[in-house]
């Protein structure tokens, strides 16, 4: 029988996640939101968004692999390079070809933007390098994937490095991996493109997600030094403080080095704080309506430029004088409108599409994973 581990507010952390991508996206679709500081904030939420599921990635695929190796002596790296194939690659490739191929026919009915990419960064998992390459973005509707491309090339490297590297501090590896990164940020500090998309440049939140992971099974007194209300009141003014700050800190580049650490560490201690404390003010898990959209995040990140797009147009389209006139009105109502799309597209994708992949993912895994009682 398989080992149960449960983790039970990290579909509603998920959740959130998405929730900040999907309305950054939405803000910036706002004329003139730069200019506006609460928007330009809230805009920010999409980068720290993905910066949050890049946490939430390593530490689960961390704590698995760690579990696995501590549980059978050896990690089945042709067993995890399987689990991650039937999860990401059949709605990554058929999103890819919704974005490439079918979504462009429809521009002579609505006003989408041209896709103009070259689909070799999308097969072989590299877009996040067209923009560090070529300073701009040619598939304006599915550029999000870039962050699946940084995530697949994570996870091609990350049970290696865990199997292989095979010393007693186990610590040592994400320390080196999280300096690794921060020096490459050195580096290139005054590059903003290659900062926010470069592979090296993020691994950062990689290595730290890994280290919680390993600070999680091995050193639980650790974590029960800040099970104090007070402790965690002081993370989440930190954090809080550094949301409303990102604008000001993003304006001067030294500060810019440390600014994706700086998250990632609130961040982390979040993951630490609602999985692993007793103490907490709310546990995200006790909203289950967040809780049960988290176990379709996958879905809802895929497809949500789509409604996101097609109700863009059809707002600019025919509603146009109604968008002029109550602009932010207007982009609340459409937001809305998007979000309840692709809540239904994302529902009906994971049960008729999904599903049938994560069955056969089950084979292949050691543990259950319980994300809610």
């Amino acid at each position: 029988m398989k080992e149960r581990i449960f983790f039970p507010n990290l579909d509603g952390l998920r959740f959130l996640a998405f929730l900040g991508v999907f309305i950054a996206h939405y803000v910036q679709r706002v004329p003139g939101y730069e200019t506006n500081y609460l928007l330009a904030v809230i805009s920010h939420t999409g980068e720290m968004g993905v910066n949050f599921f890049f946490c939430l990635s390593s530490f689960l695929i961390t704590y698995l692999l760690l579990k696995e190796y501590e549980k059978t002596g050896t990690i089945s790296i042709k067993g995890f390079y399987i689990r991650r194939i039937l999860r990401i690659w059949p709605l990554y490739y058929f999103i890819v070809i919704l974005g490439l191929v079918v979504l462009p026919l429809l521009k002579n009915y609505f006003p989408l933007p041209a896709e103009r990419a070259n689909p070799f960064y999308f097969i072989f998992f590299l877009y996040n390098f067209e923009p560090v390459v070529k300073g701009l973005w040619d598939a304006s509707n599915i550029g999000f994937v870039w962050s699946i491309a940084i995530e697949e090339q994570f996870y091609l490297v990350w049970p290696l490095i865990i199997f292989f590297i095979n010393i007693k501090r186990k610590y040592l590896i994400f320390l080196t991996i999280i300096a690794i990164s921060m020096t490459f940020r050195v580096i290139y500090h005054s590059d903003y493109l290659i900062l926010t998309y470069h592979t090296l440049s993020v691994f950062s939140d990689m290595g730290l997600g890994g280290l919680i992971a390993w600070l999680a099974i091995n050193k639980h007194h650790l974590i029960k030094k800040i099970d104090h209300t007070s402790i965690i009141a002081v993370f989440y003014i930190i954090g809080l403080s550094l949301f409303f700050l990102r604008p000001v800190i993003l304006a001067h580049p030294f500060i810019n080095i440390f600014e994706r650490l700086m998250y990632s560490i609130v961040f982390c201690f979040i993951i630490v704080e609602q999985n692993f404390c007793k103490n907490s003010f709310y546990k995200i898990g006790n909203f289950r309506r967040a809780s049960d959209l988290g176990k379709i995040t996958y879905g809802l990140y895929m497809y949500h430029m789509f409604p996101v797009v097609f109700v863009h147009a059809i707002f600019a389209k025919y509603l146009n004088i109604f968008t002029q006139d109550h602009l932010f009105l207007s982009f609340l109502i459409q937001m809305i409108i998007a979000l309840a799309m692709v809540i239904v597209i994302a529902s009906l994708s994971y049960n008729l599409f999904e599903k049938r992949f994560l069955h056969l993912k089950e084979r292949y895994s050691f543990f259950v994973i319980k994300s809610n009682s």
